[in-house]
């Protein structure tokens, strides 16, 4: 999905120049093999002009750093919903509605419903490990990868979390009963303290 996102055009022509540049693919394994088949020592000696390639990468990283790549100015690629076997059903809740807007935003796909399964969509693992960054940060959890690969959609996900959030309650109740409500305010304050 990523081959179809918006690129500026000055980017775009860099680009472009950079590749004229290139060898080809079968270049490329020719001089690899002629390397790779000298028992002498290696070295590297540019024809190129030095200082040109010196200012042409100044100018890239002045590009980079500048608002043409502001990626809240570049239209937000979407690809309407593939067709899967299951059929779309919305949100029902604020976590499922929480989840669906993380995926339609890394996927890049819209209409996600809550039985849509993520590898279905396009997803990968790596997908997934920046999926579990986004609801850890969401939620305020700790979320294993693994749960994802348990619950493929989200409702599934969605369970999850509530079964953490519970069990996150139930020892909080359970640490305030043992040691009274003062003891946890007490502890937060700590926390508090060291992070600043």
């Amino acid at each position: 999905m990523a081959v179809n996102t918006a690129v500026p055009l000055k980017l775009q022509s860099l680009q472009a120049e950079n590749l004229k540049e290139g060898i080809l693919p079968n270049e490329g394994a020719e001089a690899l093999g002629r390397i790779l088949g000298v028992k002498l020592p290696q070295v590297l000696v540019s024809t190129r002009n030095f200082q040109m390639r010196v200012e042409r990468e100044k100018d890239l990283g002045a590009l980079l750093s500048s608002e043409i790549l502001d990626t809240a100015n570049l239209p937000e690629p979407t690809h309407s919903r593939p067709n899967l076997n299951n059929a779309y059903i919305a949100p029902r809740n604020e976590i499922e509605q929480t989840l669906v807007n993380i995926w339609q935003g890394l996927l890049g796909i819209e209409n996600v419903g809550i039985y849509d399964n993520f590898f279905e969509l396009g997803g990968d693992s790596l997908m997934a490990v920046r999926v579990i960054a986004q609801v850890r940060e969401a939620f305020q959890i700790e979320l294993s990868l693994s749960s994802l690969f348990e619950n493929q959609n989200v409702a599934g996900m969605a369970e999850s979390i509530e079964r953490v959030r519970g069990t996150v309650q139930t020892l909080q109740s359970s640490i305030s009963t043992v040691l009274g409500d003062g003891a946890i305010a007490s502890k937060e304050a700590d926390r508090e303290e060291i992070t600043l």
